[in-house]
């Protein structure tokens, strides 16, 4: 029993590990409304200069938690240019807030990876303004400042929840 407990204890330290590192594919994790106001923030842009909330007030806006580390983040991000793509010319913007902790990661993932849309390099108190754990996680807000759409995770579904409600929004332009 002891020999036992030796191999699985080990185990379980793992899973409990990967379970906290803040990355989910989970899809019952999408809520469709939080009705929260948004936590103003400013920013450093990857490709210089900053990009604030206030920048981006009275159109729809989609915030992207996430990180070059986290395999659901990346698996988003083609999904996230598309809908932002179909989108954009309706009022709607996309930001790309990252977590991870080296600048220089994120300018190299995007060389070897489209992304359409702004990235920012998030810091500790926006993200804990929003509330952020695990990533990816997906804020979709509409024009009067009002989160309509919290989403954590990612997979096809959730993709396809972030997307009727960002259609639903730019609609309303």
């Amino acid at each position: 029993m002891l020999n036992r407990t030796k191999k699985i204890l080990p185990l379980l330290l793992i899973a409990a590990l990967l379970a906290s590192a803040g990355c989910s594919d989970s899809a019952n994790k999408a809520k469709p409304k939080s009705s929260k106001p948004v936590p103003d923030w400013v920013l450093p842009k990857v490709d210089g200069g900053t990009l604030s909330y206030s920048d981006l007030k009275g159109k729809v806006i989609l915030i992207d938690f996430w990180a070059t580390w986290c395999p659901p983040c990346r698996a988003a991000i083609p999904h996230l240019n598309k809908i932002y793509n179909e989108n954009k010319e309706n009022g709607v913007i996309f930001v790309g807030m990252s977590l991870d902790n080296n600048p220089e990661d994120v300018k190299n993932f995007l060389t070897r990876t489209t992304v359409d849309y702004p990235i920012v390099f998030s810091d500790r108190k926006t993200m804990m303004d929003f509330g952020v754990s695990p990533i990816p996680r997906v804020f979709v807000i509409d024009r009067n400042g009002v989160i309509q759409g919290d989403f954590t995770g990612y997979d096809p579904y959730i993709g396809e929840a972030i997307e009727k409600v960002v259609v639903r929004l730019a609609a309303e332009y």
